[in-house]
């Protein structure tokens, strides 16, 4: 696989880069973010200290930059294990990690089309509305739909987070890597990849978000809950409880799988 990232703003791709493939072409801040979001189940981290990724801190001399990018991108030539994160994944890893990063930037369409789509609904009914009661209970549903909303746009990197932790409790295929000649070229195959990881990944990762924004006293503002680091403790700890409880979840994972990865050989 072909991966291009971007480590100065406005460099050339190469020539021979497929840009076909649009997952693949990245920024050096961005597979930061992405590889703490999901490599090391950070989401707070990867969402609230990208202004930090590539700022000096002199507090910390045995650094080059600061610790969160030391943990990422340090290479030591002498010293294998003293190497950051990403040089310890194959590009095969990395690869899935963007895929699933662009599967979310789908997926937010797709919901995002559907909430407003039922907030216009909801607000037809309201209208039509005879009764105190009738209209007290479409402006409830069109306040909670309109959070959903909110919750849709500003989730990323707990989709991811979500995703790969769907991913260490119910292994898969380590060779299976999605089809993606067919995800480019098979508008359907498309399609019907995008709604799958919307109503499994996206789906449960707003509902675990509003639901835990809800039970912090922070539902009225669930931007300001994703970006405190107690919303990483409670979002991991309120996914796992799910996925502990649910046991569907593990057939709907392995199921999304089959149909839309396929076995590469070693």
């Amino acid at each position: 696989a072909q991966i291009y990232c971007e480590i100065r703003r406005g460099a050339q791709v190469p020539a021979n880069f497929n840009k076909g493939f649009t997952h693949r072409k990245t920024t050096n801040e961005e597979l930061a973010q992405l590889t703490y979001a999901a490599f090391l189940q950070k989401p707070f981290t990867a969402k609230d200290k990208k202004s930090a990724l590539f700022n000096n801190d002199y507090t910390q001399p045995e650094y080059t930059i600061n610790k969160i990018y030391h943990d990422i991108f340090n290479w030591d030539e002498e010293n294998s294990s003293n190497n950051g994160l990403l040089f310890n994944k194959s590009k095969q890893e990395i690869d899935e990690a963007l895929f699933v990063q662009q599967l979310y930037k789908e997926a937010k369409r797709v919901m995002r089309n559907t909430l407003n789509e039922r907030i216009s609904q909801i607000q037809a009914q309201r209208d039509k509305a005879t009764t105190v009661e009738q209209i007290e209970a479409c402006d409830v549903r069109i306040a909670t739909n309109a959070l959903h909303l909110d919750t849709v746009g500003i989730c990323m990197f707990y989709f991811i987070a979500l995703y790969y932790e769907f991913k260490a409790q119910f292994p898969d295929d380590d060779n299976a890597t999605y089809r993606f000649d067919v995800y480019y070229s098979d508008k359907t195959f498309r399609q019907n990849l995008i709604e799958s990881a919307t109503n499994l990944f996206l789906n449960y990762t707003v509902k675990i978000l509003v639901k835990t924004a809800g039970e912090n006293g922070k539902s009225g503002n669930v931007n300001n809950w994703i970006r405190s680091a107690a919303c990483e403790t409670a979002f991991l700890k309120a996914l796992r409880d799910e996925m502990a409880s649910d046991f569907e979840l593990e057939s709907k994972y392995r199921e999304f799988c089959k149909k839309y990865k396929a076995s590469s050989p070693n």
